[in-house]
């Protein structure tokens, strides 16, 4: 079992990081969404963390994940987090999509339809990975606003 700080984005913001994941596995063949839709930054460290700045950057491919970036203010210091949208599906991948995947220039034309992750829950979540998937629950909450 795994413990970590996150946020959640608003449910208005999470269906349009939804229709962005649907987008983007659409335009780019071979790639899965990834739930939950979170965002994560090493130094998130408690639900208590004040929070002054969560503004959304681009989208990027690192290590066959589909991100997009978020600069943080968290308690005062500057912070890189990341949400975490779709995984290569190496299972269902074909040796064609392979050899014609060009995902940088499709990313970079990704437009995303808000600038700024706000309001947000701050949530201790814990989470097990089994066979078929991640288990994931809550155990601690607090919605969050930046100004």
């Amino acid at each position: 079992m795994k413990d970590e700080i996150v946020l959640l984005p608003n449910p208005n913001q999470l269906i349009l990081l939804k229709d962005l994941q649907k987008e983007i596995c659409r335009t780019i063949s071979g790639f899965v969404p990834v739930y939950p839709i979170c965002l994560k930054c090493g130094e998130l460290c408690a639900v208590t963390d004040k929070i002054t700045k969560a503004d959304v950057g681009k989208v990027f491919l690192d290590k066959g994940r589909i991100f997009l970036s978020v600069g943080l203010e968290i308690n005062g210091n500057a912070a890189e987090g990341r949400i975490e949208l779709c995984e290569i599906d190496e299972e269902n991948l074909t040796k064609e999509a392979q050899e014609s995947f060009s995902a940088e220039a499709i990313l970079s034309q990704e437009e995303i339809p808000f600038k700024k992750l706000s309001p947000f829950r701050i949530v201790e979540m814990n989470s097990e990975e089994y066979e078929n998937g991640v288990h994931w629950e809550i155990t601690a909450e607090k919605w969050g606003k930046v100004k």
